[in-house]
């Protein structure tokens, strides 16, 4: 889920596991074999309402690729190794950031672009950046200071739960939120992987979170809300369908697919996410896995 102060206990929680979920789509299927046909070892997976992502090999690389509901493709990233990388990319890295050491490698495809996404840190710092073929800078993510063990251990901490690095969206992308979002304010950009950006901010005295492609489309909004703002037809499906469970987090979800109400519920040691229509049907469940609890 989101990265606010109090949403950052819950991220791991919220986050759809990359097994939890084993029946996309047939068209989604489809346009996955069309794509990857050599894939082999497909397990799939969903991290949102509207979204797919399969995990795979192909040609002896670990991959993993994500499809919309309709079975668009979303974005593609194989891991790779730093021999694999172009000369261009190399000498950026050389230098534009020098000092640095380098990390997890992959490689990262989507409609929009194609490079390279890399983590680096040197003694002080933390980044993601992805670099283009050409040795374009497409995205940097500065992370922070890490100047003492402490700081090293929350940063950590917060990496593992999903925090994602203060950063400022395009041009396009912030017109786009303020044109459907024109009540606005404290508002927090992020960006969780090349092909989205997210905000987070105020309205109404709410809190919400909204995402929108590098397209400026609006992809989903998330709004929290209290267990009194739930429909009655929303509540008797919960106390039917998932007696004994206790709420844990609860927000209006919104995206061009889908709307309705997502919940964190817990009984013991099992945990689901949920998304209830207002009129009670479920429209989503997922299992969280032990290890995201």
């Amino acid at each position: 889920m989101k990265n606010n102060v109090i949403l950052l206990i819950f991220l791991s929680l919220f986050s759809f596991a990359a097994c939890s979920q084993k029946n996309p789509p047939d068209i989604v299927k489809k346009e996955f074999s069309q794509k990857f046909n050599a894939a082999s070892s497909v397990k799939w997976g969903s991290e949102k309402a509207n979204e797919w992502e399969a995990e795979f090999k192909m040609n002896g690389k670990e991959m993993s690729a994500c499809f919309d509901n309709a079975g668009k493709w979303l974005e593609t990233e194989s891991e790779v190794s730093a021999k694999d990388l172009p000369d261009a990319v190399a000498n950026t890295l050389k230098n534009e950031f020098s000092g640095f050491k380098t990390g997890e490698i992959s490689t990262i495809e989507n409609p929009e672009m194609k490079g390279f996404e890399l983590a680096l840190k040197n003694e002080k710092t933390k980044m993601t950046v992805i670099i283009g073929t050409d040795g374009t800078v497409m995205k940097k993510e500065s992370g922070k200071e890490a100047v003492s063990e402490e700081n090293e251990k929350n940063e950590n901490e917060s990496d593992e739960a999903g925090e994602k690095k203060a950063v400022m969206a395009p041009e396009k992308i912030l017109t786009a939120f303020n044109q459907k979002f024109p009540g606005a304010s404290s508002v927090e950009w992020g960006s969780e992987k090349a092909s989205e950006w997210e905000a987070e901010f105020k309205m109404e005295g709410k809190k919400i979170s909204a995402c929108f492609d590098t397209a400026a489309v609006w992809i989903d909004t998330e709004t929290q809300i209290t267990e009194k703002d739930l429909p009655a037809e929303v509540a008797g499906t919960i106390n039917t369908e998932f007696k004994g469970y206790k709420k844990r987090l609860i927000e209006i979800y919104e995206s061009p697919e889908i709307k309705g109400f997502e919940l964190l519920l817990k009984k013991g040691e099992k945990a689901v996410e949920v998304i209830i229509s207002k009129e009670g049907k479920i429209l989503k469940q997922s299992d969280v896995s032990e290890e995201e609890d």
